[in-house]
């Protein structure tokens, strides 16, 4: 799936750092875990990754930027 192009698979950490860039951009990131029949399971842990790595992250970009130093 990665190969194809047509998805794009992260790790958390890069996961983070293309959330940021569509923020930038103005754009919004669509997750479809359960896309061409994957495991559930392996879905449910890309969710949970993204709820516990990605997601606060993004919540701390936000609050800093509405509460400069």
């Amino acid at each position: 799936m990665r190969r194809s192009g047509t998805y794009r698979i992260f790790t958390p950490e890069e996961g983070l750092a293309y959330c940021r860039e569509q923020r930038h951009l103005g754009r919004h990131v669509v997750m479809t875990p359960l896309i061409a029949g994957i495991d559930p399971s392996f879905s449910w842990e890309s969710l949970e990754l993204m709820a516990s790595r990605i997601i606060p992250e993004l919540a701390r970009d936000a609050a800093d930027a509405l509460n400069p130093l």
